[in-house]
């Protein structure tokens, strides 16, 4: 394919056609070539070598799975592989539906002295070969209910409308899955681990509103969704009918968001029409969630901790109560969704599960399969982070365990997340001066800095309503200066790691929200309901205010979740362990 194209390699970002971070299994296209199954990856394939770049949470992940033939490159830039692999003047292939028009831009300066060309090709090349490429899933697209949503679709389009209104566009176009099915208040199963469907929206405002949804016709034919789409002016096109139609405007203000539309789609309506960048407003009306939407996390969030706490519960006694040794990280797995799966309103996973013993913990992102399973022992550390959806609410929470006795080591480190996580969680700021990513990033960030230590992930980030797991808009980032506000609900989750050694995260969900004394000010609220290990807690670290704010925290827990658990003897005694308070004293 790459010869009949006339180039001398070409490029594969790890991207969909909507530039979003959870793809259908038919858009897994580096999958597919590779085996890799990891994100944040670009691969090149020229005529004598395939290879990847990928961050170094996935090292250890591509080593394992790359096929026979593929590298990963080590720490040299693109534009240096480049330099070195590629003669001058050749070219260099790429399929505009998967590049930003920003990261096109950035493709044609690499490695400028080689006069490389970067060549737009029309045809997929993965999909050339792909021949049993997986068609876009047929499983039906459903209506959200009113009581999850908390809003209507007539009521969220008012505030699109009203910023393209703003900005004098004619119309305005959305191709962020999740945005588009928060708007219109459908959900789909696209997706490994969302509830979305592949669609584009263009939302037409002057002046009459209307919207043309481009998806596949086949996923709408329940009589209800029908009725629905007819009756909010929404008109169902075919998928492959998007770029085309767009070709055909002219002569219009349209508003996108620039970073989140792909090249080939900007190139369709750049020649006779004017985009206008709306950067984040759409995102950022999802982002804020209504009181519907926090309620339903709340909710959420008990049952999650009954499956949680049922589950540490049944490990405990698995090595301790039953002292068994075979028990697998694999098995983990299987166990807390089956827990899970036993609670009302539960829909899916909503994430990989990171389920990781002993010196794995110290992987980021590992990634466990049948074969490849550790045991988990009683006397190792053990880190499960995991997220599920539920029909109102999705959920994520990270723990760190020990079910013997841990070193002085591994209490301080643990401990050490604890104060983290505390410490952010108590910020209280003015309203009208909010504290940004960046800032919260550095609140937490600090207990590691001091002792010479730091984390390659953010601190933490958004999280969608029985949406995207991750919502990345909202960013506890030391690169994100984006302005928290009432309605935010985010993730929490500071840690350590030593690659091949160890690793320590406890990770809560918690929501910005008007403080209940100072109405001027915003503060956060802890979400999650599943206690923290005791064992690994060293109270010499705490000082009484953190001590005060974990024993108020697991009597909360166990006032919620106890009534719940009467019936289950295991899993109250667990409970009743874990939560009860700390009476060690302080050092200070």
């Amino acid at each position: 394919a790459m010869k009949d194209s006339k180039i001398d390699a070409y490029i594969i970002p790890y991207n969909d056609a909507h530039l979003t971070e959870f793809m259908a299994d038919g858009e897994q296209r580096i999958k597919y070539i590779s085996g890799f199954t990891g994100t944040f990856v670009t691969a090149i394939v020229t005529n004598d070598e395939a290879v990847i770049w990928t961050d170094s949470r996935f090292y250890e992940q591509a080593e394992k799975e790359l096929e026979p033939g593929w590298k990963r490159v080590g720490t040299m830039s693109m534009a240096n592989w480049l330099k070195k692999k590629v003669p001058a003047n050749a070219k260099i292939g790429y399929d505009a539906m998967f590049w930003s028009e920003k990261q096109i831009k950035e493709l044609s300066t690499l490695a400028p002295e080689q006069s490389l060309s970067f060549i737009q090709i029309e045809e997929n090349l993965i999909d050339h070969i792909w021949k049993e490429k997986a068609s876009f899933q047929k499983n039906p697209v459903f209506l959200y209910d009113l009581k999850y949503a908390g809003a209507t679709t007539e009521e969220k389009a008012k505030k699109f409308i009203s910023i393209l209104r703003s900005a004098k566009c004619d119309i305005g176009i959305v191709t962020a899955t999740d945005q588009i099915a928060w708007l219109l208040n459908l959900r789909g199963s696209d997706s490994q681990y969302c509830p979305l469907f592949l669609s584009f929206l263009v939302i037409f405002c002057n002046p009459d509103v209307k919207f043309h949804l481009y998806s596949d016709p086949e996923k709408f034919k329940d009589p209800m969704v029908q009725e629905y789409l007819a009756k909010n002016c929404i008109v169902l096109k075919p998928y492959t009918q998007f770029t085309p139609d767009l070709k055909s405007l002219e002569g219009l203000r349209i508003g996108v968001k620039m970073k989140s539309i792909n090249s080939a789609i900007f190139q369709a309506i750049n020649k006779k029409n004017t985009p206008v960048d709306i950067k984040n407003s759409f995102a950022y009306t999802k982002v804020s969630k209504n009181p519907v939407e926090i309620e339903g996390f709340r909710q959420c969030q008990i049952r999650n901790g009954i499956g949680f706490v049922k589950y540490l519960a049944w490990l405990d006694y698995q090595l301790n109560g039953l002292k068994k040794t075979d028990i697998t990280e694999y098995e983990g797995i299987l166990k807390v969704v089956e827990l899970m799966k036993s609670q009302e309103k539960f829909v899916s996973r909503a994430c990989s599960i990171i389920s990781a013993a002993g010196t794995n913990t110290g992987t980021g992102h590992y990634k466990v399969t049948p074969e490849s399973a550790s045991t988990i022992k009683g006397n190792e550390i053990y880190l499960i982070n995991a997220g599920f959806h539920y029909l109102d609410g999705t959920t994520l929470i990270t723990r760190t365990l020990h079910f013997g006795t841990p070193t002085e080591k591994e209490k301080s480190l643990y401990t050490r997340t604890i104060i983290a996580n505390l410490s952010l969680q108590r910020i209280v700021f003015p309203e009208d001066k909010p504290m940004t990513g960046k800032m919260l990033d550095a609140c937490a960030r600090r207990y590691f800095w001091e002792i010479g230590e730091d984390y390659n992930h953010s601190t933490g980030y958004g999280i969608g309503h029985f949406l995207n797991i991750r919502e990345l808009q909202v960013r506890m980032n030391i690169k994100r200066n984006v302005k928290f506000a009432e309605g935010f609900v985010c993730t929490n989750e500071p840690g350590i790691y030593s690659r091949n050694e160890y690793g320590f995260r406890n990770g809560n969900v918690m929501f910005c929200k008007k403080h209940p004394t100072f109405s001027s000010y915003l503060c956060f609220e802890n979400l999650t309901l599943v206690p923290y290990c005791r064992a690994l807690m060293d109270c010499n670290m705490l000082q009484k205010n953190d001590i005060a704010d974990i024993n108020n925290y697991h009597q909360k827990i166990y006032e919620v979740l106890s009534p719940l658990l009467k019936d289950d003897e295991l899993s109250l005694k667990y409970l009743e362990k874990q939560c009860k308070p700390l009476d060690l004293q302080p050092q200070f």
